[in-house]
């Protein structure tokens, strides 16, 4: 639906601030949402916080599963999430305009994600010049160096 403020509504944030201040097990923030919403408040009370966007009717067994490490999330945000209302930067212009002074907090950057296990990267090939219409190939080579099994996406 509309609404004219990214700020969660006051009676969620205070909902976690008052489990957080009446116990001491593990707060996980889960967001279900369409876009992202202001959380500053409560970032730093949760001990994890899964973004689920509108995960239809599998996505309560979803979450339990990655929660309880039956799956090893490798996911990984295709936005920034913003800090403050007014710290979205806008996407929406054409390539020849010019972009300044776009100085934004974030509070989560694009192409974040977790994982169960850890993984290397080595051996970054990026040309050294790149022409006008040349096609632009970088490789790597990623290793998985945990002891889970993964999967792990470049951006």
């Amino acid at each position: 639906g509309n609404i004219n403020d990214l700020t969660l509504d006051e009676a969620q944030l205070q909902l976690v601030e008052e489990i957080k201040k009446r116990t001491s097990v593990p707060i996980i923030t889960v967001l279900v949402e369409g876009r992202p919403r202001i959380i500053r408040r409560i970032v730093d009370l949760s001990s994890a916080i899964v973004m689920m966007y509108l995960p239809g009717m599998e996505g309560g067994q979803a979450l339990v599963d990655v929660l309880f490490g039956d799956y090893n999330p490798s996911g990984r945000l295709p936005i920034t999430y913003p800090k403050y209302n007014h710290h979205l930067s806008t996407y929406d212009y054409k390539w020849t305009e010019v972009k300044s002074g776009n100085n934004i907090d974030v509070e989560v950057e694009f192409g974040h994600g977790l994982s169960y296990t850890t993984f290397s990267y080595s051996d970054l090939n990026v040309p050294s010049e790149i022409n006008w219409n040349d096609q632009i190939i970088i490789t790597l080579n990623v290793r998985n160096t945990g002891s889970r099994q993964g999967d792990h996406s470049i951006l």
